[in-house]
Order: C-alpha cells, then sequence, then structure tokens
C-alpha cells in the first residue's frame, strides 16, 4: 500500500524546487535530485503534455503555483503561498530532518464497518505521512505526527476510536528485517534499481531523453512511496542514495 501521486502532485514538486521551499527539501537529506529544478516541461510518460499543461493552467488560475522567468527568458513554475501549504502537507514526511529519538508512535483504530469510509481515509492519511501496517488497524512509524493525528480523530470526532502512542521497543528480532517486511522495503528498493538502470540506458542509448524522463518518472514515484526510515530500520543495500547520485550525475 503506498501513496498514489497524481498530476498535479507532479505539478507541486517541479515547482517546489523553483522556490525557497527547494532549501527546506534539500536540507531534510538530499533526497530528491538537483536536475529537478529544470523540471517545468516534464510529463510523465502516462500523461499526455496536453492534460500536464491543461493541468498547469489549472493550478495556475486557481493560485496554487505561478510561473516566473529567469535571467535567460526560460520560464519555470513556483509555488504560491497556498502552494506551498499544500506540498507540506501532502509530502510533510520530506521535510522531516530531525534525528531519530528510538521511539515509534502507533496508531490503533477501531472503527465500524458503517463508518468505512472514514475508516478508509484515516488508513489513507497514515500511508500518506508514511505508517506501515504492523498488523490489521495498527499502524506504526518511527517519526511522531501527534498534531496530525489530533486533528483527524477531532474532526472526525474519534476521539474514542483511535488510540495513539509511543514505545520504545517494537520488534521481537531483527530490526531491520522486520522493518523491511512492515514498509514493504524490497519492493520499494527495486524502484530505486530501476531508476539506475535507466540512467544506465542513457550512455549506449541513441533516445538518451527517454531514458532520462523514465529514470525522473520512477524516481518520484518510488520517493513517493519511501517512508524515508532511519538508517538503523534499512537494509544494508538500500539503492536510494545510489540512485539519487545517478541522476544528478546525468
Amino acid at each position: 500500500m503506498s501513496r498514489l501521486l497524481r498530476l498535479r502532485d507532479y505539478i507541486l514538486i517541479s515547482a517546489a524546487f523553483g522556490a525557497e521551499i527547494f532549501e527546506e527539501v534539500r536540507l531534510a537529506g538530499g533526497i530528491l535530485p538537483s536536475a529537478m529544478q529544470n523540471m517545468y516541461g516534464f510529463v510523465p510518460s502516462k500523461y499526455k503534455r496536453r492534460s500536464y499543461l491543461t493541468k498547469v493552467s489549472e493550478m495556475l488560475s486557481v493560485g496554487d503555483i505561478k510561473r516566473e522567468v529567469d535571467s535567460k527568458g526560460r520560464s519555470y513554475l513556483v509555488l504560491s503561498s497556498s502552494g506551498k501549504e499544500k506540498f507540506r502537507r501532502k509530502f510533510r514526511i520530506f521535510r522531516d530532518s530531525h534525528k531519530w529519538d528510538g521511539f515509534f508512535m502507533i496508531a490503533s483504530f477501531d472503527i465500524a464497518e458503517k463508518k468505512r469510509k472514514t475508516r478508509d481515509f484515516i488508513r489513507g492519511k497514515l500511508i500518506e505521512l508514511g505508517f506501515g501496517m504492523l498488523q490489521e488497524s495498527v499502524w506504526v512509524s518511527p517519526y511522531h505526527f501527534e498534531e496530525d493525528l489530533k486533528e483527524l480523530t477531532e474532526t472526525y470526532r474519534l476521539e474514542d476510536e483511535v488510540l495513539v502512542l509511543t514505545a520504545k521497543s517494537l520488534f521481537s528480532d531483527d530490526i531491520t528485517k522486520q522493518a523491511e517486511k512492515i514498509w514493504r522495503l524490497g519492493k520499494i528498493n527495486k524502484g530505486y534499481k530501476a531508476v539506475i538502470k535507466n540512467v544506465e540506458k542513457t550512455k549506449v542509448s541513441k533516445n538518451m531523453q527517454k531514458y532520462i524522463d523514465k529514470a525522473f518518472e520512477i524516481y518520484t514515484e518510488t520517493l513517493s512511496k519511501d517512508p524515508l526510515l532511519p538508517k538503523k530500520l534499512l537494509p544494508k543495500n538500500w539503492l536510494r542514495e545510489k540512485a539519487l547520485n545517478a541522476l544528478n550525475n546525468i
């Protein structure tokens, strides 16, 4: 289970790198390639360019993004104030640069079947924040999102149905093995491996741009599924940094 990127999400990410929010994300650990600063016009392969430009126009009209021009006359997108807030809320985990304190946040809920939509929404929000499913209706994260969950439970009047607590000890055996199972890190790592393969193809293919675009697209989608766990919880062969370096060296 993972967050699904919509077309507007790609545009928000692109626009974030034309504004000062780029510094916030970059300082959070260097998880997005520097080349993404120039991604205005990049269209994920599953979308038509016309659809992309239509969505850009829509977001410009509602004020989520702005178009600016650099010293060479090239257009690029930046986030407006409202766009920055939407970016921060949608990709909140991107800017969490705090050192892990060794504690886990656990969210457990028991919501009646008649409230299925609410239950699914809560589950989706936990996934968006990077929580992994420990057991059915029991979710865990090494980061703290007390304020987010408090807002959710109060908004939907679920204070008596959602339990939030912290724990120092969570795993009974190999911590990295358990983390890999909970967050499906193997599948995510395959995404980073695919990024590296596409970058390597740019060195031998006549259609270099095709593989560059594909590499950026896969990286963005893979990163959206990555819970950005502390290094202590990651497998030794974790490929995110290698994939990022490959993109930065294109």
